[in-house]
């Protein structure tokens, strides 16, 4: 949807109030949301343009953009005029607010009115469900201290919750498979995770305007995203959420997999201790013509790529290293609890662990650290980036009819197959008969005589022709 607009829509609170606080970056998104309205979101989801009482909002933007007369004259110059009259209008029913309405909002979050648009949907099939999520107009960007620096992927506050919007309150899938599409990788590779974490290096080199698009980990909108799809999975005879969920995302211009194997005994932000046991599979697909020289190096160096090896690899910018693990207490905001220590055998340094805003650590094992907990985790999850194996998948052979016995008509033949012996067909005469020849045996042409061949004294007689070797062309 995003791309209607630019790559960096509704990236940063910066990105937001300079282009909604002036009146062009405000029609720049309007006709962006307008389009994807009209040319796809009305294909995802058609009941929020069928004509109803109380009117539904793809029906009453219709009106608004919908010309009577389009052969009367100057109807389109009508059209562009009312476009513009009605702009105020437009605006509430896609979404899409100025600046001043955002900063008045908690965490300086997006948002849609009540009468409005919702980009998300949820689809159910015999066998799957699929929850469609919008990352875009609904997030919010609080204050550092409350989200450890990163744009909250999904609004989740005091005004609004739209991980349970999105997710919880979908349908429940039962025995069917969960799949949930987001718009961008959870987690992403390691080049993009440490670009991001590196954001004012990496942009000496070139401007990425994406860098803080993606799901990382460890982050408060990872661990609500486990919390929120692992609550749509069913429950077994324990209490405990057990099943597979399949994340599908893509804008990363290549393709790769990963895995997460999660366990809770009391998920992060319950109010209440929840049991889940799940595997979080992530397949991640980008347009077959959509590379370029950034991502190219993804292919032969994997998931450790870089555009500058010189420079990460000098300063280990880049973790190389294809699984990580991580746990996790759940505890309350700013809580400043002391959850273990960690050492640096090298250098003989102590670390105390508190978790403040993120309660969530890195738990992978170095040789030279020594980390130690003080206590169990509430939750704890593996990250794998996976690569693929070798695998042999025998397909069975189709059986061959049997070839018809004794005489058979050339109907029979010809439903049935031919034998050696059997002329094959090159031709038909104006009369309906075929014209019938022999195969020639590999390597050898049938050509006509040469009349010299048929003079007195050759010791040849015309008859039939004569074979000739074939000559290779140079």
């Amino acid at each position: 949807m995003y791309h209607e607009v630019t790559d960096d829509w509704n990236m940063t609170r910066d990105f937001c109030r300079k282009v909604y606080s002036h009146p062009l970056g405000q029609r720049i998104v309007q006709n962006g949301l307008t389009a994807y309205a009209f040319c796809q979101h009305w294909g995802n989801v058609p009941e929020d343009f069928v004509p109803a009482t109380p009117a539904t909002p793809g029906s009453t933007l219709y009106a608004l953009l919908d010309t009577p007369n389009p052969t009367g004259p100057g109807a389109f110059k009508q059209k562009a005029t009312d476009y513009n009259n009605r702009s105020a209008q437009i605006r509430g029913l896609i979404g899409l607010h100025d600046a001043a309405a955002l900063d008045a909002r908690t965490d300086n979050a997006v948002f849609h009115e009540p009468f409005a648009l919702n980009y998300h949907y949820s689809i159910v099939s015999p066998g799957h469900q699929i929850i469609v999520t919008d990352t875009r107009t609904w997030r919010a960007h609080p204050n550092p201290r409350e989200s450890g620096g990163a744009t909250n992927l999904l609004t989740k506050n005091t005004q609004v919750d739209m991980f349970k919007q999105q997710n919880i309150n979908t349908p429940n899938p039962d025995d069917r498979q969960l799949l949930v599409v987001l718009t961008t990788n959870a987690p992403p590779i390691q080049p993009i995770r440490s670009a991001t974490r590196q954001s004012g290096l990496a942009n000496i080199f070139e401007h990425f305007p994406d860098l803080f698009e993606a799901w990382d980990l460890p982050s408060v909108t990872f661990d609500r995203l486990l919390t929120a799809v692992t609550s749509k999975l069913p429950v077994d005879a324990s209490g405990k959420h057990t099943g597979s969920v399949i994340l599908l995302s893509g804008d990363v211009h290549f393709a790769f997999a990963s895995r997460v194997i999660y366990r809770a005994t009391n998920r992060f932000e319950d109010t209440a201790p929840v049991r889940a046991d799940a595997v979080v599979a992530q397949l991640v697909a980008s347009s077959l013509k959509k590379q370029d020289k950034d991502t190219l190096v993804v292919h032969p160096d994997g998931y450790f790529a870089s555009t500058h090896p010189t420079l990460t690899g000098i300063f280990k910018l880049i973790r190389e290293r294809r699984t990580e693990g991580y746990v996790g207490r759940n505890l309350p905001k700013h809580s400043n609890t002391r959850v273990g220590v960690r050492t640096f055998a090298a250098i003989g340094a102590v670390e105390v662990l508190k978790l403040d805003v993120l309660t969530t650590i890195d738990a992978t094992p170095v040789p030279v650290i020594d980390l130690r907990l003080s206590r169990q985790p509430d939750y704890r999850y593996r990250l794998d980036y996976l690569l693929p194996t070798a695998q042999t998948i025998e397909f069975p052979r189709p059986s061959i009819p049997p070839l018809p016995s004794g005489a058979s008509t050339p109907k029979q033949r010809r439903r049935g197959g031919t034998t050696a012996s059997t002329p094959r067909r090159t031709g038909s005469r104006p009369s309906g008969r075929v014209r019938r020849r022999r195969r020639a045996r590999p390597g050898v042409r049938t050509v006509p005589p040469h009349p010299r061949d048929c003079r007195p004294g050759t010791g040849r007689r015309p008859t039939a022709a004569t074979p000739r070797r074939r000559r290779s062309r140079r």
